[in-house]
């Protein structure tokens, strides 16, 4: 029988279907940080961010619907995940093949980093996803603070700065943002999460009405513009430019968040989609570049 998309219009949302949306999302925001935070862009780091972000996307989607699952997840994206679920195995041999590729060309600050951070990674596969019984505090969501925390930290190792000088007040605000959309996925998916995925936050803490976590935001808007605007190691242009989808991103989250009573079942491919607003700070940049060569 010929494999179709889970439903209509599934098409468009291959992008997230396919685990691509992460990787672009974490490449986009380091290669925005490295042009325009003092740094340098080295192409070898932006891959194996890629490669390693595809990977772990692509594993964490096919644990999920393992054959040997108790729990039948019904979103779009495990739905589609049953279905082509061979097409993911070779995606993620080509990411682990790609990612290795990269390995000559590191640096060795980078080597470290990288070590670090993937201990950090293996650490939360344990703790939310291997362990069965979880006794961690349900008053603050752990989980999604850790995937925010893996991400940013990701994005800021393959913007090849290494330790110093760092812009940690960005680096923190990208957390947060990162942070603000595992909440509002975790929020949109709460009633699938109490048996899919009980370490998420809202499966099992139905404290923080969607009021509040338009406060949260809010607040983390304050902190982005904040810490941008008061580094003083980047240039007012910069702080700018950086700031533009910094701004767009949250604004685009608010608004998935004020309409998720609709858009419930599509807050994950929204809210990461929404997140690829640094492209259009580069692609128009590199456009320029490519202009003033000819």
């Amino acid at each position: 029988m010929r494999k179709t998309f889970p439903e209509k219009g599934g098409k468009l949302l291959c992008l997230s279907h396919s685990c691509l949306d992460a990787p672009l999302v974490a490449v986009s925001w380091s290669v925005l940080l490295a042009q325009y935070a003092g740094g340098s862009i080295h192409w070898a780091n932006q891959i194996a961010l890629f490669c390693a972000t595809w990977l772990i996307y692509l594993g964490d989607r096919l644990y999920d619907v393992r054959a040997g699952a108790s729990i039948q997840r019904t979103s779009l994206r495990h739905q589609f995940a049953k279905r082509f679920r061979k097409v993911l195995i070779w995606c993620a041999g080509f990411a682990i093949a790609a990612g290795l590729a990269t390995i000559p060309f590191l640096r060795e600050i980078d080597w470290i980093l990288c070590l670090v951070l993937a201990l950090g990674v293996g650490l939360y596969f344990f703790a939310f996803r291997l362990v069965k019984k979880r006794r961690l505090a349900r008053a603050l969501p752990l989980k999604e603070i850790c995937i925010a925390v893996c991400f940013a930290a990701g994005v800021f190792v393959a913007s090849g700065m290494g330790l110093r000088p760092a812009p940690w007040g960005i680096i923190g605000s990208l957390a947060c943002l990162f942070l603000a959309n595992c909440l509002l996925i975790s929020y949109a998916e709460k009633d699938q999460d109490r048996e899919g995925d009980p370490a998420a936050f809202f499966a099992q803490s139905g404290t923080w009405p969607i009021k509040v976590l338009s406060i949260v935001f809010f607040a983390c808007w304050i902190l982005v513009i904040a810490c941008i605007m008061g580094n003083s190691d980047i240039e007012t242009v910069s702080k700018r430019i950086i700031g533009i989808p910094y701004g767009l991103a949250l604004g685009c989250l608010i608004l998935i968040n004020a309409k998720i009573d609709r858009v419930h079942r599509y807050a994950q491919p929204l809210g990461d989609a929404s997140l690829l607003s640094p492209l259009l700070v580069l692609i128009p940049a590199f456009l320029m570049k490519i202009a003033g060569m000819l």
